[in-house]
Parts: structure tokens; sequence; C-alpha cells
């Protein structure tokens, strides 16, 4: 009896020390992971830059491929020419920041507050922007390849002469927006509001404007060719379309 209980108290002893290490184990991963992964508020470990993302801080130039900042404040930030591929950007706060020259590629922007952000030649081709606020953003030269706007509001926004051809920005809202000598043909703007936007000079062959707004809206010289808006209000001025 008294060889039994030995063994099982050595027993006991050997399974606590393997619970142990497997906890142990489990936090050094956990640490690792969440060092790799970063989030809101870290510290960031980059090819080329360290420190902590916040408000008006610089990271221009800095590799942050993948990076999660889901939720975060980072407004006035200056990631002018920062790679942010793939980046995780929901709900995050980028309203007056700069982001000129950046490369957003297959970013998940949905829901981010962009109001005021420099976005001049940034390259934001597959992005998803579903419900995000561009309210005055300077959109000029940026690469919108294959991006979506569903739900997003552009009001104030510069895109004049930027390529908007096939984009998907249904229900967004564009009032006031400058799409000057913009293309945007075949672009699905189905249910948009365009009240008082310039259209003056831009591409709109095979755009989907129905259902949407078009109340004072610019057309001068657009080429409507194939244009559809059915059910639209066309209170718009400057083309034979307008009524």
């Amino acid at each position: 009896m008294k060889i039994h209980m030995q063994h099982i108290s050595l027993l006991a002893g050997t399974i606590s020390v393997l619970l142990l290490s497997i906890m142990a184990s489990s936090d050094i991963s956990t640490i690792n992971a969440y060092a790799q992964t970063s989030s809101t508020g870290s510290t960031m470990q980059t090819s080329s830059c360290s420190g902590q993302l916040s408000k008006n801080s610089n990271w221009s130039n800095c590799d942050l491929r993948y990076t999660d900042l889901t939720f975060a404040n980072l407004a006035g930030i200056n990631l002018s020419g920062a790679d942010l591929t793939g980046a995780r950007l929901y709900g995050t706060n980028l309203s007056g920041a700069n982001l000129q020259g950046a490369n957003l590629q297959g970013s998940n922007i949905n829901n981010a507050e962009l109001a005021g952000a420099n976005l001049q030649g940034t390259n934001m081709q597959m992005v998803d922007f579903y419900g995000a606020d561009l309210t005055n953003a300077d959109l000029r030269g940026a690469k919108l390849a294959g991006s979506m706007f569903m739900y997003a509001t552009l009001s104030g926004a510069n895109l004049s002469g930027v390529d908007f051809s096939h984009v998907w920005a249904g229900d967004a809202v564009f009032i006031g927006t400058d799409f000057q000598n913009a293309n945007l043909s075949y672009s699905w703007l189905r249910g948009g509001n365009l009240s008082n936007a310039t259209l003056a000079g831009a591409n709109l062959q095979g755009a989907d404007a129905s259902y949407g707004i078009l109340h004072d809206a610019n057309l001068t010289g657009a080429n409507t060719s194939d244009f559809e808006a059915a059910a639209a209000d066309w209170s718009c001025y400057g083309s034979p379309i307008c009524r």
C-alpha cells in the first residue's frame, strides 16, 4: 500500500509538471503570435519601423503589411508611402491622415473614418470601403480598380480625373463630389446620391445610376452613352438627358 501511494504521488507530480509545461508553451506561442500580428496600440515590429502607432505619429514609408489596426484611433497619422497591403482597417479612424502614395491593395477598410484624408496617388485596388466615410478626402490619382464603395460616403471628395470604372458603389453618397473628367464607365452607382456633384467631362458610358439622385449635378460635356438611370432623379443640368 505504501509503494502504491508513492506511485500515485509520483504520477500526480509528473502530471503537474506536464500541465505547467503545456501552459508555458501556450503562453509563449500566444505572445509570439501577438507580436507578429499586432493589434491596436501594440508595439509594431516591422522591417523598417518600430514604436507605437498613434494619432499624428509618423509612419511614412513603413512596412505594415497585413497589420491588424481594427478600430484604432490614428487620426492625423502620416502613412505616406507606407505598405499596408492586406491590412485590417475595419472601423479605424484615419480622419485627416496622410496616405499619399501608400499601398492599401487588398486591405479591408469597412466602416473606416477617412474624412479629409490625403489619398492622392494611393494604390487602393481590390479594397472594400463598405460604409466608410471619405467626406472631403482627396483621391486624385488613386488606383481603384476592383474596389467597392457600397454604402460609403464620399461627399465633397475630390476624384477629378480618377479612373472609377467598373467600381461597385451602390447606395453610396456623392453629394458635391468632384468627378470632373473622371472615368466612371460601367460603374455601379445604383441608389447613389449624386446631388450637386460635378460630372463635367466625365465618362459615364455604361454606368448604372438607376434609382439614384442627380439633383443639380453638373453633366456638362459628360459622355452619357448607354448611361442607365431608370427611376432616377434627372434634375441635373448641362446634358440633354437632364430634365
